[in-house]
């Protein structure tokens, strides 16, 4: 409850810094992202944040708890809610504000959500908060400032880093069917594969670094599960992407089918990999999961390079992107398991 209450004050500090930026200089700031229509909502872009931010700390509340299908149905509600303002405001052209407003009402349908499951449990537990816990509570953890926040950067630049990149080296209409593609591709992930991960920190947590040998058993089994559920639809749409997308989508898609063929074994392996970062933070290996991330970073980065420097095509660059990711993923995993002791910490 101490870390709950450390974690809002410094988003309360945080989300302070922003609204004065931006409400001091939102058409400057904005148009280094190129996004300076949206100055006169800044107000949104602070509400997003707070949504955002108030979203994840009650996730782990509620993964304490142990409300899962709580968890599972706020993820359905934010990607259901969400699309649906955006698909309906844009019917209205009201572009691209109408983004913001859907991701906003995403984000804050969610915390609503929780916070009917989570108010007793919040209530009866506010009682423990001392300013005392808490700065012993920030000293203990504070590996998660230094390595998981520029981890944290990390893992989201890389997951945008494919679009930005076939962006800059090819078209408007081939990145908009790669993105397309991606979004397809990394539903399963942000649904079920996410919810999967926090459910796996939850319990394994509770076991902690003292039982590492049932850590590594439940992982296991973790991984076998989800093996056993995204091995046929990854083949599937491996094999099927390119006649399936101009079914589902139309005939202008056909190159997000071809795109999706390729991200298969990508998705499968990042599907497969959804748990197992969380055992790094049970066992204190925040810098082993920094450096996971900057080398998957270098590894986009450089291959991007390649598909610049020898001319490829997109077909070719995303292929080659696909499967170094994969090769990533999968010694990630190893490495993962490897890395849970064998004897439990003192």
């Amino acid at each position: 409850m101490n870390l709950l209450a450390l974690s809002l004050l410094l988003m309360a500090c945080f989300t302070g810094l922003i609204a004065v930026a931006l409400w001091s200089a939102a058409p400057v700031l904005l148009a280094l992202l190129s996004a300076e229509v949206l100055a006169s909502w800044w107000w949104l872009i602070v509400l997003g944040v707070v949504a955002a931010a108030t979203y994840e700390l009650l996730t782990y509340w509620a993964m304490r708890e142990r409300k899962y299908k709580v968890i599972a149905t706020t993820q359905v509600w934010q990607s259901a809610a969400g699309e649906t303002v955006k698909i309906g405001l844009g019917l209205f052209a009201l572009k691209p504000v109408g983004l913001l407003i859907g991701q906003v009402v995403a984000q804050g349908g969610g915390v609503t959500v929780l916070w009917r499951s989570l108010a007793k449990s919040l209530r009866d537990n506010w009682k423990h908060v001392r300013p005392s816990v808490m700065r012993k509570s920030a000293w203990r953890h504070r590996g998660f400032v230094f390595y998981r926040v520029p981890s944290q950067v990390l893992l989201v630049f890389s997951s945008q880093a494919p679009v930005i990149f076939v962006a800059a080296l090819f078209d408007a209409d081939t990145t908009g069917q790669l993105a397309l593609a991606i979004m397809t591709v990394t539903l399963p992930v942000t649904l079920l594969g996410r919810t999967t991960a926090k459910a796996f920190y939850a319990e394994a947590s509770r076991l902690g670094a003292r039982r590492p040998l049932e850590v590594r058993e439940m992982l296991l089994d973790t991984l076998k599960r989800l093996a056993a559920l995204a091995v046929a639809p990854a083949l599937l749409l491996m094999i099927f992407g390119a006649e399936l997308f101009p079914l589902v989508f139309g005939d202008d898609w056909v190159l997000a089918g071809v795109f999706a063929s390729s991200l298969a074994i990508f998705m499968l392996f990042q599907f497969l990999q959804a748990p197992v970062a969380r055992v790094f933070y049970i066992f204190d290996g925040q810098r082993p999961l920094l450096y996971l991330n900057l080398q998957r970073t270098i590894l986009i980065a450089v291959t991007f390079g390649a598909v610049y420097l020898l001319q490829w095509s997109a077909v070719a660059a995303i292929w080659c992107y696909s499967l170094l990711l994969a090769i990533h993923y999968a010694l990630s995993i190893v490495y993962a398991v490897r890395f849970i002791p064998h004897e439990a910490n003192s």
